[in-house]
């Protein structure tokens, strides 16, 4: 039984020191350990790992196979450790006493964080896990007994996205890490996995209800229906003011947008995140916050609108509707993750 199972990417080739002085890290603090060497290939093409100093070898293979080792008993862990870096964790090995610290409190998933995130990460990251910073990290650990109940051997992709849309999110806890990370000999998976692996993702989230993702894509929904409300308000109170009450369209239409603007706070707040435990004072601050970032939306919006009919030659229809989808991006990303955080 270890203590800890290294998962590292790759055959093992260049890999190995490093790894060993991981290995030593942590038997240094009484803990057992042994590697598993995880590739996209089969155990028969693995074959044996090529790097001589890859010892404590637990096995080699694709994630089916490893999953298949740690349910089935064959490996037996307390934890599994994905580093996709080995080289860059003896460096600091205070974090791996951190992390497991992280697993002795109780906790299912340790994640490292990494000051500096690519975008297109980050902006993933906000939309279907806005609790957690780096929900693509390359290193975490996730406690034995939660691997084996909440992981699947078909899961295709990165796996902790996958751990996150099922492991409830008061398990899962983050700890510093370097401020970029390294790239090593990281896994590279394919759009192709990518696709699959969201679309497993997405549709674990839909059907199960304990899946704590199946809330937050609750409420971009609830959000999305709130929006559109307000469109209806809007119109309804711009012809309100300007065909019975005779008021300038252009006034009108400013107070019927900050009409819609209030609707649309009171559903959110009440509905759509359910705030009803927040103090007067904290709701007049979300209503200024939800306020002011819608006004950033109706620009993202016109900008859209501009920069698609001036120099794309859009038509002018298609090109709102295209920043209407931009618009509801911003609106619901920066609400998400300031007015109601």
């Amino acid at each position: 039984m270890y203590d800890v199972l290294l998962i590292v990417p790759g055959d093992g080739e260049g890999i190995g020191e490093a790894a060993g002085e991981i290995i030593s890290i942590f038997r240094g603090n009484s803990l057992n350990a042994g590697i598993f060497l995880v590739s996209e290939k089969n155990r028969e093409e693995c074959g044996n790992p090529r790097d001589e100093h890859v010892g404590d070898r637990a096995g080699t293979g694709t994630f089916a196979d490893l999953y298949t080792a740690v349910v089935s008993g064959k490996i037996g862990t307390r934890s599994l450790w994905w580093v996709n870096d080995p080289g860059s964790i003896p460096q600091t090995p205070s974090r791996i006493e951190e992390m497991w610290s992280g697993l002795e409190k109780g906790n299912d998933l340790v994640i490292m964080v990494h000051s500096s995130i690519p975008l297109i990460r980050k902006f993933v990251g906000m939309l279907l896990f806005p609790e957690w910073k780096d929900p693509f990290s390359g290193i975490f650990v996730v406690k034995g007994d939660a691997f084996r109940e909440y992981a699947t051997p078909d899961l295709q992709g990165p796996l902790l996205p996958h751990l996150l849309s099922r492991i409830p999110w008061n398990g899962v806890i983050e700890v510093p890490g370097p401020g970029h990370e390294p790239q090593g000999v990281r896994m590279h998976y394919g759009w192709g996995s990518r696709v699959r692996g969201l679309g497993q993702i997405i549709s674990y989230a839909v059907s199960e209800e304990k899946s704590p993702l199946r809330t937050e894509l609750g409420k971009i929904v609830r959000f999305a229906l709130v929006g559109l409300s307000g469109i209806l308000v809007n119109t309804g109170f711009l012809y309100l003011f300007t065909e019975i009450g005779g008021i300038f369209y252009l006034a009108s239409s400013a107070l019927a947008i900050e009409i819609s603007i209030l609707t649309n706070f009171i559903f959110n707040d009440f509905w759509t995140f359910k705030s009803r435990t927040g103090l007067i004072r904290q709701r007049w601050k979300r209503l200024a916050s939800y306020n002011f970032l819608a006004l950033g939306g109706m620009a993202v919006n016109m900008g859209v609108l501009y920069g698609l009919t001036a120099f794309f030659d859009v038509y002018y229809l298609y090109a709102n509707i295209i920043g209407i989808l931009f618009a509801f991006l911003w609106n619901y990303l920066t609400n998400r993750n300031i007015t109601w955080r």
